[in-house]
């Protein structure tokens, strides 16, 4: 047999889910709609039954039931009306609305069964072989619209056909029209009631055979069925919701014949129907006073659950919750006073609330009105004390009630899973409310309260726990994310929606690894299913991309938390960008420190022996000039002389040496291992200014000698990418900076420039490198014919980490550096792709920092022709030996090895020499040394030092040489300048 289809309206979703499932558990068939608009399409399919909520998004209840009435196919089927307000289903049964009956929410599943089940009986009930009513008419009467749809619907369902009237002289006239087979009618109506209708049946002729059963739910004394039978009923049925009764009497009554009219005289029923109907009355009147007292007791507890309701919901606290609750619950219940108790942790009873005293019966009232221990004990049972009670000692309750102020009174504890939490005081001045009513009430009263109270505790408990999450979450220095097991964020804290740079809602939802650069998610995402295997992970580091920020570099940990409904994984995540860059600078710092203290090392170890090469390079060109000059005048000599053997001999050497050359070639020679030398020299020189980028050394500063260098530098990078060419203008002033540091930032740029060009066509491609004045700024722009750089990652391109290059072919912070150098000085540096292909890095130093003083350049011009004294101190020998060869042609060379042998030369001769040359860095006895014991021996003679050196490293010795005006000469260095800087110092003195 096919079930019987149910079609639920309603818009509360989890309503009409739980009335889905109390109805498909019976084996019905559930269609939903959540609108009226759907109602009315899925109404199409002929469902048994419709419960319908009387409130709709689109459309009201009783607009709906008009169009459901109007589909032929449902004009008779049961439709029960939904509504959580009784005051709208009230209205509804005060009209004929089309509704078959009423139903107020919330519905318990059990109720609605019973009454699904009234109006959908079992198949087999409807089965037309075994309907009982076999298409007899009754005529149905009832003043209640839905009593008498209710009813119709019954007997229609077992094979009746059914005519309906809704008052006695209406039943009259229907029995007229269409001679029914048989009368059902209630018996309390107005105007005629169910003994009167029969009365009038029996009394006509024409109907007093026709069967009448009454149908009463209010009377039910015996007194009322002897009435009954007087009037000549065939029955007299108590109303049920069940109608198995009355088919069973309407199936008797058609196989009887009616009962005889009682010959009572007529005054006789009058007196009797009155006394009856006076009976009902007071039967009314005392149902109604004992509903009023259930109403009051049943408006008290709902005043109750409404209270904690309204306090669970809001933030008020459960003291003053407790205080509204107990006021209302204490008026409706007509009892006049009332006080709370509450059990601390020490198992002590503390007054909470007050209600119908005065402020100085506090204290009274806070010590129990001096109750006896033995009726706290009775508490500690659970169980409800009455007094006065039998079971208590009179003398003691007469002077509880007499402090109390009050007749009667109850203590109520408070439970809550078996657990006393306190005590509830209930007293009346004018009320005995020891009896069953006010017990019960107490009862539940008491059981409520604690329920409430352990409740509100348990939410204040949750609150506070929520709170203190919140406030750590929101405090917490680091960024915390919740993920559930699929790896979905489903919460984060206040840091991490910053370290993201986006809102919540951008984040919730998401995975964690969407937020890091996809070169680091594979390694991310292996960290995640580790977590999820081992249940944590260590801290590890990651980088991350922020919403429209530049990377970052994080660290987290996580850890698996294991709920007793789900598993959830907590993220922990601390920005350190800082931190690395600091740590990667100082990796660079020291790798450069340890690259500048070698090349520093190595720069001293080669400065000296170059030193000797140029000497004696120098040397050996001067003898050269001596020898050629030598040959010239034998040559002159052997023309004037008369020829002999032996001039025979010379006239062929020198013959033989026009045609070799030798002399010519010697010379080139020397010229061009000059010039290695000194490109040796210019190499070691840049390296030396490269590695001292740290110092903060700030001197006079000629920006165009530090781009040549920085270009010289960057040739071995540059000669494979690009041909790089100059525009520096002449009338660029002199600054007071770091040279080395300014030198880091210009190589920097000049490789940055070579990088972003393809090796193998130099000739194609090209580096500008020019500097010139603009506004009060010197202008120093790198331009490449390179790639250029993409629009989205101009504005990155400066962020610590971001770089373009490969891995492992740039750490990301070489434009960061230099631009921590150039906003060091006062400056800026930008960026900007050219017209076409290529880059333009563009330094902007602020001529504020122009020096006052020129650099003065060394002049070079011939040696003095006068021979002077001069001491020479060196602890390189050959670099020694080569400047004594050069020196000692012009001057009276006095040479040693090292600063104490010079010390005792001095002191022998009394410093009687014209100039001292000294070497700065020498063991035991420097050139420092020297210098500070001429000045305290021989006053004034220190002024005629020139010092040389391979470089200064130490800082004593940087400081001692800031702080003289002595010449300085670093090595290496031609001998023509040493000769003019000799001639310029003896020419002012």
């Amino acid at each position: 047999m096919k079930k019987p289809v149910i079609l639920i309206v309603e818009d509360n979703p989890t309503t009409r889910k739980l009335l889905r499932i109390a109805l498909e558990s019976e084996q019905y068939e559930v269609i939903e709609a959540a609108d009226g608009q759907t109602a009315l399409e899925q109404a199409k399919k002929g469902p048994a039954l419709i419960l319908q909520d009387l409130i709709l998004p689109d459309m009201d209840g009783l607009s709906l039931n008009r169009k459901l009435r109007e589909m032929s196919e449902l004009r008779d089927t049961p439709i029960l009306a939904l509504s959580g307000f009784l005051s709208k289903v009230e209205e509804m049964h005060a009209s004929d609305t089309g509704f078959t009956a009423f139903l107020v929410k919330p519905i318990d599943a059990t109720h609605l069964l019973d009454v699904i089940q009234v109006y959908l009986p079992p198949v087999s009930s409807v089965n037309p072989e075994a309907q009982v009513g076999q298409g007899k008419c009754v005529l149905l009467v009832d003043d209640n619209l839905s009593q008498l749809k209710f009813i119709k619907l019954q007997l229609l369902n077992v094979g009746y056909k059914v005519v309906t009237a809704t008052s006695g002289p209406d039943a009259l006239e229907k029995i007229e029209k269409h001679s029914p087979d048989a009368v059902v009618s209630d018996v309390l109506m107005p105007h005629m009631d169910g003994f009167e209708l029969c009365l009038a049946i029996r009394r006509d002729p024409r109907t007093c055979n026709l069967p009448v059963i009454l149908l009463t739910a209010n009377y039910l004394e015996e007194a009322d069925r002897a009435l009954a039978r007087k009037v000549s009923a065939n029955d007299f049925i108590t109303r049920t919701s069940n109608a198995k009764e009355l088919v069973q009497a309407l199936e008797k009554s058609f196989s009887v014949k009616a009962p005889m009219l009682y010959p009572e005289p007529m005054d006789f029923f009058k007196e009797e129907h009155t006394h009856r109907l006076i009976r009902q009355l007071e039967r009314q009147i005392i149902n109604n006073t004992g509903l009023a007292q259930q109403c009051a007791l049943q408006a008290a507890q709902l005043s109750l659950l409404g209270g904690v309701a309204d306090a669970l919901t809001s933030s008020t606290s459960i003291e003053r919750t407790l205080h509204n609750v107990l006021t209302t619950c204490l008026d409706v219940a007509g009892i006049s006073k009332g006080a709370l108790y509450l059990l601390d942790k020490k198992n002590n009873f503390n007054l909470c609330q007050i209600i119908g005293y005065k402020k100085e019966d506090t204290e009274n009232v806070s010590h129990f009105f001096n109750l006896p221990s033995a009726f706290l004990e009775i508490l500690d049972q659970k169980i409800v004390i009455q007094i006065p009670s039998d079971e208590l000692d009179k003398n003691l309750t007469d002077v509880f009630l007499s402090q109390a102020e009050v007749t009667s009174a109850l203590l109520i504890p408070l439970i809550s899973e078996a657990k006393c939490l306190g005590a509830l005081f209930l007293g009346s001045k004018t009320t005995n409310i020891t009896e069953s009513g006010p017990i019960t009430f107490a009862h539940t009263l008491g059981t409520q309260l604690g329920q409430a109270i352990a409740l509100a505790k348990s939410f204040e408990n949750i609150a506070e726990s929520e709170q203190r999450y919140r406030s750590l979450m929101g405090s917490a220095s680091c960024s915390i994310f919740i993920g559930n097991q699929n790896g979905e964020i489903i919460e984060v804290n206040k840091r991490g929606r910053k370290l993201l740079n986006t809102d919540q809602e951008n984040i919730i939802g998401k995975k964690f690894i969407d937020f890091v650069i996809p070169s680091d998610q594979l390694f991310a995402s292996k960290q995640l299913i580790k977590l999820s295997q081992e249940k944590a992970i260590k801290t590890t580091e990651v980088r991350i991309q922020p919403v429209n920020e530049s990377q970052r570099v994080i660290e987290f940990s996580g850890v698996e938390v294991d709920l007793a409904k789900e598993k959830l994984l907590l993220l922990i995540l601390n920005d350190v960008t800082e931190r690395e860059q600091l740590r990667t600078k100082a990796l660079l710092n020291d790798k450069l420190t340890t690259v500048g203290t070698l090349t520093a090392g190595i720069a001293h170890e080669i400065n000296n022996p170059i030193a000797s090469i140029l000497a004696n390079l120098s040397f050996l060109s001067s003898q050269v000039q001596s020898l050629t000059a030598l040959i010239t005048d034998l040559k002159q000599i052997n023309q004037e002389s008369n020829l002999n053997e032996k001039n025979e001999q010379l006239a062929l050497l020198l013959e033989k040496q026009e045609k070799t050359a030798f002399l010519d070639k010697i010379n080139d020679a020397i010229q061009d291992t000059t010039e290695a030398a000194e490109h040796i020299h210019d190499i070691v020189h840049d390296l030396k200014s490269f590695t001292r980028a740290d110092e903060e050394r700030i001197t006079a500063i000629d920006i165009n000698e530090v781009l040549n260098s920085a270009i010289k530098m960057s040739f071995p990078m540059t000669k494979f990418h690009a041909v790089v060419e100059k525009e520096l203008s002449e009338n660029i002033p002199s600054l007071l900076l770091n040279r080395g540091k300014l030198h880091q930032v210009f190589l920097n740029l000049i490789v940055n420039a070579a990088q972003a060009i393809p090796e193998g066509k130099t000739s194609s491609n090209k580096i500008l490198v020019s500097s010139k004045i603009e506004d009060q700024f010197i202008r120093i722009d790198v331009t490449d014919t390179g790639q250029g750089v993409a629009p989205e990652l101009v504005s990155k391109i400066f962020d610590p980490f971001f770089t373009t290059k490969s891995v492992g072919c740039g750490t990301g912070l070489g434009l960061t550096i230099c631009r921590e150098i150039i906003n060091s000085l006062g400056g800026h540096i930008e960026v900007a792709n050219t017209s076409g292909n290529g880059t333009t890095f563009s330094v902007y130093l602020p001529l504020k920092l122009q020096s006052k003083v020129a650099i003065k350049k060394i002049n070079i011009s011939a040696a003095a022709s006068t021979r002077r004294r001069l001491l020479l101190i060196d602890d390189e020998s050959l670099l020694l030996k080569g400047l004594q060869r050069i020196l000692e042609s012009f001057h009276d060379i006095t040479a040693v090895a090292d600063g104490q042998s010079a010390l005792n030369i001095i002191d022998e001769t009394h410093c009687q020499f014209d100039i001292i040359i000294c070497d700065l860095n020498m063991p035991d006895v420097n050139g420092a040394d020297v210098y500070q014991y001429i000045a305290e021996h021989y006053p004034n003679r220190e002024q005629d030092i020139i010092f040389m050196s391979g470089g200064v490293y130490t800082q004593e010795l940087m400081d001692f040489i800031a702080n003289i005006n002595n010449k300085h000469l670093e090595k290496p260095f031609s001998s023509k300048i040493l000769l003019s800087m000799i001639d310029e110092h003896l020419t002012k003195k």
